[in-house]
């Protein structure tokens, strides 16, 4: 079953079983498009993470803000970590690190910035956070179903040729520099949040699967 972000190209065989499940209709066609050898063996499923959801009450005081690292081009991750301490220490915000589940917490021991253990669920993190800051980690996707606000940084070009299909044309926090970071954490804080949560609340209504799990949970 799809656990990750995917992105749709011809792949070498990599089912092991009978079936390879999706989560995301479209993904399915394209990958079926793509790889027409194996296309009887992929299939739907929805996302179970959406089942039990408890979505946070928008909120739009900006004081805590958690960074979701990930284990790829981790070099360029400390820089932009640190860059993002010192907008939030003239800020006045509270940051912390959240660092991937295959990254040990010793990496990041030069950024000065408090690192969570990788034992904190993520929503207890969620519950004691007002902002999610990650690359292209699809963290963003829980962020979008638990309704945190969530910034993607995509500041080089491997990370801006990610597709992320859960991430809307034109959102605000979908930004090409930490830079932009001063307005998004600053002054604009309150419409990126205003932004996030409009989408949030329609991204369950028109989510192709959404209903499909309720409708199965409803049944339990």
């Amino acid at each position: 079953m799809q656990t990750t972000l995917i992105s749709p190209s011809n792949e070498a065989n990599f089912i092991y079983t009978d079936k390879f499940y999706f989560n995301s209709i479209s993904l399915l066609n394209e990958m079926r498009e793509k790889n027409p050898k194996y296309k009887n063996s992929f299939e739907f499923m929805p996302n179970l993470k959406k089942l039990k959801l408890i979505r946070k009450h928008n909120n739009y005081i900006l004081k805590k803000v958690v960074y979701f690292s990930q284990p790829i081009y981790q070099d360029d991750e400390i820089e932009l970590i640190v860059n993002i301490k010192k907008i939030c220490d003239k800020l006045g915000l509270e940051f912390k690190i959240k660092p991937h589940p295959r990254q040990a917490q010793a990496l990041f021991k030069d950024t000065n910035v408090q690192v969570l253990s990788n034992s904190l669920t993520f929503s207890s993190i969620i519950h004691d956070t007002d902002l999610v800051l990650t690359r292209t980690s699809t963290i963003g996707l829980d962020c979008w179903l638990n309704n945190i606000p969530v910034i993607f940084i995509r500041h080089n070009k491997h990370l801006k040729n990610i597709i992320a299909d859960y991430l809307p044309l034109n959102y605000v926090g979908d930004i090409s520099s930490v830079y932009e970071l001063n307005d998004l954490l600053g002054n604009n804080s309150n419409y990126l949040f205003k932004q996030f949560y409009n989408i949030s609340e329609s991204f369950l209504e028109y989510n192709e699967d959404f209903d499909f799990l309720t409708s199965l949970e409803n049944e339990k």
